[in-house]
């Protein structure tokens, strides 16, 4: 399986956001780690994340970033757009 290199990730270039964003938008690696728990199908008995497979694993938390990163996106558009930058 070939996977696209981050700069071809819609949402890439709003990595550079989270230097100018303040403190309460910046997700921490255990905001994306919920994130991507909330992404995968559980059943009883499951322990995250040893109950998926790798990839699983990885795509959850990918996903959850760029959720973070689309929240980051919009906040960025509605300030830029209230104080007229």
């Amino acid at each position: 399986m070939v996977q696209a290199s981050p700069k071809e990730w819609p949402g890439y270039e709003t990595r550079a956001l989270y230097a100018q964003a303040p403190a309460p938008y910046q997700p921490t690696k255990e905001m994306i780690e919920a994130g991507a728990q909330r992404l995968v199908s559980w059943e009883e008995g499951c322990t995250w994340p040893s109950s998926w497979d790798k990839l699983t694993v990885m795509a959850a938390r990918q996903e959850a970033e760029r959720v973070w990163l689309s929240m980051l996106s919009t906040w960025y558009e509605n300030n830029k757009e209230n104080t007229n930058v």
